[in-house]
Parts: C-alpha cells; sequence; structure tokens
C-alpha cells in the first residue's frame, strides 16, 4: 500500500504472521522487499524526490499488531540497487557455472539446499539443472513440503 501523507511518501506492507524476534530485526533484510518497492518507485517517477524528500517504509505484523519502520532516502535507493545487481551477477554466474551455493541463514527453508531441508541432497541439483526447453518448470505441489 501506498500513502501519501504530508510527511512524504509510505510504502506499507502487512504480514500475516507476528513480528520476528527482536534478534532477526537486526538482519539487514528486513526491509529488502520495501526497499525494492522504493527503488521502483524512484524509477518510474512516482516518488518525486528520494534526496530531499525520504519515504517511510512499514511493515505491520497482523498476528501481534507490532509496526516497524524505517526511513529512506537517496543513499538507501542506491544501495538497494547495487545489492540488485550484485545478486543478479552471481545468478548469473550460478546458472551458466551450475554451482549453486546454499545460503545457510538459520531458519531457512526455501530450497533445502542449505542442509535444512527435507531433502537437501537433491534441493541443489534440482536448482542447478533446470527445466528442458519446452519442459514444464516444477510446480509448487511436486516439491518437498517445507519445514518449520
Amino acid at each position: 500500500r501506498l500513502d501519501e501523507t504530508t510527511g512524504g511518501l509510505v510504502i506499507v506492507d502487512y504480514k500475516t504472521g507476528r513480528s520476528p524476534a527482536a534478534r532477526f530485526r537486526e538482519r539487514g533484510d528486513l526491509f529488502f522487499q520495501l526497499e525494492v518497492y522504493a527503488l521502483l518507485l524512484s524509477a518510474s517517477g512516482r516518488w518525486e524526490n528520494p534526496a530531499t524528500h525520504p519515504a517511510t517504509l512499514r511493515l505491520i505484523f497482523l498476528g501481534d499488531g507490532a509496526m516497524l519502520e524505517k526511513t529512506v532516502g537517496q543513499r538507501d535507493i542506491e544501495a538497494t540497487e547495487q545489492q540488485l545487481r550484485a545478486v543478479y551477477t552471481e545468478m548469473l554466474v550460478a546458472f551458466s557455472t551450475g554451482s549453486f551455493t546454499p545460503c545457510n541463514r538459520a531458519g531457512c527453508f526455501a530450497c533445502g539446499a542449505n542442509g535444512n531441508g527435507a531433502n537437501s541432497a537433491g534441493a541443489a541439483r534440482q536448482l542447478a539443472a533446470p527445466a528442458a526447453p519446452g519442459q514444464p518448470r516444477q510446480s509448487r505441489g511436486d516439491r518437498p513440503p517445507r519445514r518449520r
């Protein structure tokens, strides 16, 4: 959701779960999704001047009603763009070499490649071998269930 207030632009994202524990709030990626939205708004011209009118990023957790906020400006937008470019470059290298490095974050079960998932041994191989041309991609229902 986008709110335009007298204080500037507010980019809001609602999360259905509870807010993260204090130790996870310090991670640099908590607001990354909203930072990407801010980058896109800046690039589209929708956010007129991030250098002089910073935006507020707001996460609202419906599970416990907590609200977290972060203010971002031009430097933050540039850093987000650099981070996205770096991730994109890493992805191109991984696809071209077939070498996928697990993220090794505690609590990450997104792909199983870090050894936490139910099918971690085969997950990295599946990621490294995309579907052949003309073949459908693996649907979510074909994947092993996530562990929580």
